[in-house]
């Protein structure tokens, strides 16, 4: 019998933008990539429709103050709109709003236990146990509560944001009331709009995401060998992923509506209007009204009154069996042939819920209401549940072909084949061939070619949809205005196909010993890719208005009346974001690894200690994309070379290593067309040390660590990619915002 276990516990705080060198400045990219407005990215960017203390915007006339803000709490000055920029509601400097709290990494923490027993039953045969479980917990702020103002648009929809109030609201002063103008009446005569950022109770009254992902799984099985040559296993392993995600501080439209009509009663307390009236008085009893006007005028009780935790818990469940064999089958004349034979089947089950329903406002009783407007203003999911099964045979030959002649030190072939029935997509063959020179001893040759897939998931396939309210301007009516935008899986998805293409040399010379190296070419292009169309995109939509409304794209957009109609009247009600097999994606390039080790007395006599050196180099010339036939092909950003050298010496007991991680300097343009100010980002290099002592105690191998990441503090150099103020990620992903930090440690073998 043989016991095995372990347990390991994570813990990460989180941090903040404004915390890093390069957030408080709050850098936003503006321009459209035109020659006329191309790419710049500019410090200071904020939002002038909105203001951190709230921002006059629609108000009716008559009016004087109309774009004024209130900087303190109940008094209004001028707003100072900046530096425009060519780009929509995107400015730079003034005091417009910006995120001030968005997390740069979220705080986490991740707890995971494992266990195995196994048994020898007899010489041949062994049977397991084993099973596993882990949480991770994260969570973290990543765009601001917000009123945003609508505008007194196309549809003459003045209620169309949940930030309209009328003149006469009693949290404003009668100077105030009549710097708007205000007629005492309850009707469109009479209103304006706020555009505010809700930041000024500290950032956990932001929105804010939390994440809860528990994974269970254990597996039955036996393994063992067949008449001394054959290796077999059969297993059972039954596993379960549960997601849960709360949304603290999703904005409740209806709610934020009803907070927004106050009234003074006859005692002289403040109240919701439809608190105060009879058929209404019961839905909505805890109304707190809102007074949002200056940087602390909220109260929390109002805050809370109309913000909501959402949340959705997903689960997936896997059931799977399978059996393999494997070994020799026959000696050929350049040596044993050798195969593997293998089945399996998985039975899957998704299942979504969720506490938020999705649904529009209902506006009974409400003055100041639109029922257009979704319940939450961010998106909530629908409940679903889906399951799928899995059937797949596989098999795989390796045949040696010649052994020992001249020119031919080795040459063997490479075949595997599978054939696996999807129960949503259908059946689907893919296969590998390669083949392994060796010519020498200190040279090999191997290159492979090879069908891949990749099946859509049942959350492809069943995402529920998500509905939120997104700006769209609309090709087709020429309107700039609001509607519903739809995300959801899509049930008639295909499996990606792909063709792969490697070749490489490993060359180990004689005359240099303990030397590695290898070089390697992929190429990968990809078919029938699943990705994600965005309606509102200019391509797309000239797509559609090209095929005169008949064509796959048009049914992204839902409208009230016939394709020929361009009048306002036809302005899309929904449009839908949705996955479709229309992408291609194309990729090549390189991949070389050194590695070398050596004593120091191989140099000098009498010298101890020993050297390990290693590198890795990835050049990759070309990862394009096109979305769809017709759409423009699509670069993918980011830097083509990237390289990392390792360099440890040992001496006894310590060992101190380096870490060099180097990635090139890269264009930021994705399209031929796409024009920038500062057109590159440089180059990037940082610097890992770390120092290790190995010592025993009380009959114990122990070792003690310290590790410096980033130990010369280098700071990733600036990329920004949208006009998110504040909340742009400030780097190319996969580098760390996060500086120098320290890790120290001991590890015990018991």
């Amino acid at each position: 019998g043989h016991v095995e276990g372990s347990v390991e516990y994570r813990h990460m705080d989180g941090y903040d933008f404004f915390s890093r060198p390069n957030g408080p400045t709050v850098y936003t990219q503006v321009g459209n990539g035109s020659a006329a407005k191309p790419y710049v990215v500019l410090p200071n960017g904020n939002r002038p429709n909105s203001s951190l203390g709230g921002r006059i915007n629609n108000c009716v006339a008559p009016c004087s103050v109309n774009g004024w803000q209130f900087a303190t709490d109940g008094v209004l000055t001028p707003f100072d709109e900046g530096k425009t920029t060519g780009t929509s509601n995107e400015n730079s400097g003034g005091d417009g709003a910006q995120t001030l709290y968005s997390t740069a990494q979220d705080a986490y923490r991740q707890a995971t236990a494992f266990g195995r027993f196994s048994y020898a039953i007899n010489d041949t045969t062994s049977a397991y146990i084993q099973a596993s479980g882990s949480e991770a917990y994260s969570t973290g702020y990543h765009f601001p509560q917000k009123m945003t103002p609508g505008s007194a648009s196309a549809r003459a929809d003045y209620f169309s944001q949940a930030a309209t109030f009328f003149k006469d609201n009693p949290f404003l002063s009668p100077t105030v009331q009549a710097q708007l103008g205000n007629n005492g009446r309850h009707d469109t005569s009479n209103i304006f709009q706020i555009g505010e950022f809700l930041e000024g109770l500290g950032q956990k009254e932001l929105n804010h995401t939390t994440n809860v992902n528990r994974l269970l799984s254990m597996q039955v099985g036996l393994e063992g060998t067949l008449a001394s040559r054959f290796n077999w296993n059969l297993f059972y392993t039954h596993g379960e992923n549960r997601l849960a995600v709360d949304l603290a501080n999703n904005q409740n439209y209806q709610k934020l509506y009803a907070a927004s009509d106050a009234v003074v009663t006859s005692s002289g307390t403040i109240k919701c209007y439809a608190a105060t009236q009879a058929a209404t008085a019961a839905e909505y009893a805890d109304c707190v009204p809102i007074n949002p006007f200056g940087p602390t005028a909220i109260t929390r009780n109002a805050f809370e009154y109309e913000s909501e935790t959402t949340s959705f818990h997903q689960t997936n469940v896997l059931d799977d069996v399978g059996a393999a064999i494997s070994g020799p089958v026959w000696d050929g004349w350049a040596g044993p042939v050798t195969a593997a034979l293998s089945g399996e089947a998985r039975f899957q089950d998704y299942t979504v819920t969720a506490n938020a329903p999705i649904k529009n406002v209902d506006c009974t009783g409400l003055r100041i209401c639109s029922p257009s407007l979704p319940l939450y203003a961010q998106g909530v999911l629908a409940p679903v549940s889906a399951s799928a099964n899995v059937w797949e045979i596989a098999a795989e030959m390796e045949v040696p072909l010649l052994k020992d002649v001249p020119l031919a030190r080795r040459l063997a072939l490479n075949l595997a084949g599978r054939y696996t029935d999807y129960s949503t997509s259908g059946a689907v063959e893919t296969w590998k061939v390669g083949l392994d020179y060796a010519i020498v001893d200190s040279l090999r040759l191997r290159g492979t070619t090879s069908i891949d897939i990749r099946a859509p998931t049942l959350s492809d396939f069943n995402q529920p949809p998500t509905v939120v309210v997104v700006g769209f301007n609309d090709l087709h009516t020429s309107i700039n205005s609001t509607t519903f935008q739809i995300s959801q899986g899509n049930a008639n998805l295909k499996p990606e196909v792909s063709r792969t293409y490697t070749v490489g040399a490993v060359w180990t010379p004689e005359s240099v010993p303990n030397l590695t190296m290898s070089l390697d070419y992929f190429r990968i292009h990809m078919n029938n890719a699943i990705g994600s169309i965005s309606p509102g995109s200019t391509s797309t939509q000239t797509l559609c208005e090209a095929s005169g409304g008949t064509a796959p794209y048009c049914s992204l957009y839902q409208r009230p009346l016939a394709f020929s109609d361009r009048s306002a009247a036809n302005y899309p009600t929904r449009i839908f974001a949705l996955s479709l097999n229309t992408a291609s994606i194309r990729t090549e390039g390189f991949d070389f690894e050194a590695d070398y080790s050596f004593e120091m007395s191989d140099l000098v006599s009498g010298w101890a200690g020993s050297w390990q050196a290693r590198g890795l180099l990835s050049y990759q010339p070309v990862l394009q994309s096109v979305a769809f036939p017709g759409a423009a092909v699509v670069k993918t950003i980011g830097p083509k070379t990237r390289a990392t050298m390792f360099l440890t010496y040992t001496l006894n007991d310590w060992t101190i290593g380096l870490q060099d991680r180097w990635m090139s300097s890269f264009g930021k343009a994705s399209q031929l067309s796409q024009v920038y100010v500062q057109p590159e980002v440089g180059s990037y290099n940082s610097i890992d040390v770390n120092i290790t002592r190995a010592f025993e105690m009380g009959g114990t191998d122990l070792s003690a660590y310290f590790v410096v990441q980033n130990a010369l503090n280098t700071v990733p150099p600036l990329y920004i990619s949208s006009a998110n103020t504040g909340y742009d990620p400030m780097a190319i992903g996969g580098e760390s915002i996060m500086g120098r930090y320290f890790t120290i440690g001991i590890r015990a073998n018991l």
